[in-house]
């Protein structure tokens, strides 16, 4: 989408850009502009009235089935958010099976076009699901109960929260680290509380020069890294055609010839939601793959678009 020119996106124009959205998180991927400026004045809550709330949201089920026929199955509103977690949150069951197992699953998306609002609707699909496994053989790896959305794990009492929250020094970093526990902490609105100890990160007007971006990217080894733990910091350096140059640091280390062997391909292609996310997060790998002709099959279990079908060779 062409870039519009400063002062174009008026409450106005914000507010007919909306209407053409259901949801806050469509608003937000299809029109970036018009919701940053809406949110910047805070005129989101306003225009975004006519949207479903995130407590009625668009429920999806889903399924990562294991090689020896193990199989995880859940429900969730934010896939992107629950979907990293899986791989990278310790007390996840999925994390944890694949430690033990050295498995690799494929996920499978239910239920994704029928776009269930209602959270008592998506409990009782989920079981169905969850019982079609169990009928068909499969054996489940879910520590918790079907119907606990997102699958948090009940564990996070607020002694147990302002524990865990003790360990950093910023609630981004938090966030990033424990998810489950953060999450626990902000529906019950114990955060600011057991926060209290953690450094604030708002600083005045004009304070992120380049230079000082550049200081604060050095902290962090990949974009999306830097993008999760200083959000701020990165999004004044992409508003400001900065994040080449301050990132260039961050580019990918060179593995050694024939490293990226077709398990190796698999393991890293299974950090990723889409072919478009793995180019752009590990360009070898995914070049190995589409070279190898493995690309297909390591991103099964991955959502396609038309337009991530490669056309040319991507290195």
């Amino acid at each position: 989408m062409k870039k519009k020119p400063n002062g174009y996106w008026t409450k106005e124009r914000c507010q007919k850009e909306a209407l053409k959205y259901k949801s806050r998180s469509n608003f937000q991927n299809n029109s970036s502009g018009a919701y940053s400026s809406a949110k910047r004045n805070n005129w989101k809550n306003e225009i975004c009235s006519h949207m479903k709330t995130n407590i009625n949201g668009h429920y999806i089920i889903y399924a990562y089935e294991f090689p020896d026929n193990h199989v995880y199955v859940g429900l969730t509103r934010n896939r992107k958010r629950r979907f990293y977690n899986h791989f990278n949150n310790k007390q996840e069951s999925i994390y944890q099976y694949i430690e033990k197992t050295k498995l690799t699953p494929i996920r499978k998306i239910y239920e994704e076009n029928n776009n269930i609002y209602n959270s008592d609707l998506a409990k009782i699909k989920e079981e169905e699901w969850l019982q079609k496994y169990i009928t068909d053989g499969w054996v489940k790896i879910n520590k918790v109960v079907t119907g606990s959305i997102g699958g948090n794990i009940i564990k996070w009492t607020k002694e147990a929260c302002q524990e865990e929250s003790n360990k950093y020094n910023s609630k981004s970093k938090f966030k990033y680290k424990n998810a489950s526990a953060y999450d626990s902490a902000r529906r019950n609105k114990w955060l600011n509380e057991i926060c209290q100890h953690m450094t604030p990160r708002q600083k005045p007007s004009g304070y992120w020069t380049k230079e000082r971006c550049q200081v604060e990217s050095l902290k962090y080894q990949t974009r999306g890294e830097f993008q999760i733990l200083s959000d701020s910091v990165y999004q004044i350096s992409r508003r400001n055609k900065w994040l080449d140059d301050i990132c260039s640091h961050m580019e990918e280390i060179k593995k050694p010839n024939r490293y990226w062997t077709k398990e190796k391909c698999q393991e890293e292609a299974s950090k990723y939601n889409t072919k478009s996310e793995y180019n752009k997060k590990s360009k070898s790998a995914y070049g190995s793959s589409w070279k190898n002709g493995w690309l297909d099959e390591v991103c099964s279990h991955m959502i396609i678009y038309k337009n991530e079908i490669p056309k040319k060779n991507p290195t």
